[in-house]
């Protein structure tokens, strides 16, 4: 930067402009040609070549080091409940209240605290064995799964009539889009989109593998899910698009360890949280969203340093 600055005199101080602990900025640059009868053609190509590089090069200083907040860390905690009982996710955020799944009588129960924290009321279901998937924003409406002959039946349960409504049987875990009623699932190697018994989208992921916590992004444009190697049982998150298609590996999860699953994005759509490490020392991580114009994918950025 000194160098080119130099070269840049006298306004070399003005045209790159230095902000701390986020990059330098480029006002402007401007190429005059002289022509050259033996080299033109190539001292063009070189000229171009060079100033785009350098514009390149600046933007992406400045913009990299903004992806995530510096030194950003989980500082504090809140105990929600206090009832001392197994419980296990997904956690889902809907209609003011937290719901989740807690043991109770040696079964598993769909449950729901108000986001302040307080006592657990189990939702009351005709049914035993039931999964929770998802739930509406304003939570009048949970995404249930019942294991029938090897297959999931996927219902819609309307919280305040307590009337249920069949959505299609698959054979993994679902997930509504932002619009509350296209479905994404799991089934082994494929991930279906579903707009109710209309197959959008069903791509072949070309490994041994299975798909599973399927998550849209709150523009509903694109997908996350796990997928589980059968030879070696890591995990790995990957997106595709909300037909279900381009399915790839998000290159900024990659390197927050052999594990990386059970990504949830953050409502702003800005990040997505996600679970990483080791077998059994796993931490909370956040990555910036991926599907950017950026010209690179920063890296994950670990909040907790602990097993969760």
């Amino acid at each position: 930067v000194k160098n080119l600055r130099q070269k840049l005199e006298p306004e070399g101080d003005s045209l790159i402009r230095n902000f701390p602990r986020q990059g330098y900025s480029i006002k402007s640059v401007t190429v005059v040609h002289v022509d050259d009868p033996k080299g033109s053609r190539a001292g063009r190509r070189w000229a171009v070549a060079g100033v785009a590089t350098i514009i390149l090069g600046f933007l992406t200083v400045l913009l990299y080091p903004r992806a995530l907040p510096v030194n950003t860390l989980i500082v504090r905690s809140v105990q929600l409940t206090k009832d001392g009982t197994p419980k296990r996710g997904p956690v889902l955020l809907g209609g003011g209240r937290l719901w989740f799944q807690e043991l109770i009588d040696g079964e598993w129960m769909v449950v729901s605290v108000p986001s302040s924290g307080g006592d657990a009321v189990p939702l009351k279901l005709p049914s035993k064995g039931v999964d929770l998937f998802d739930i509406t924003a304003d939570g009048g409406t949970v995404l249930l799964g019942s294991a029938d002959n090897g297959r999931t039946c996927i219902w819609a349960w309307q919280v305040s009539t307590g009337s249920a409504r069949l959505l299609s049987e698959l054979p993994g875990d679902a997930s509504w889009a932002p619009d509350g009623h296209t479905l994404a699932a799991g089934d082994n190697t494929k991930l279906l989109v579903l707009d109710g018994d209309r197959v959008l989208g069903s791509p072949t992921i070309p490994l041994d593998a299975r798909i599973a916590d399927p998550r849209w992004a709150p523009d509903g444009r694109h997908v996350t899910f796990d997928l589980t190697e059968a030879k070696t049982g890591l995990i790995s998150i990957w997106q595709s698009d909300q037909a279900g298609r381009n399915a790839a590996p998000i290159r900024s999860v990659a390197g927050s360890g052999q594990y990386q699953s059970h990504g949830r994005w953050t409502r702003d759509g800005r990040y997505l949280l996600y679970e990483a490490g080791p077998t059994e020392d796993h931490d909370l991580w956040a990555a910036r969203d991926p599907n950017t114009w950026l010209p690179l994918s920063p890296p994950g950025l670990r909040l907790t340093h602990g097993p969760l």
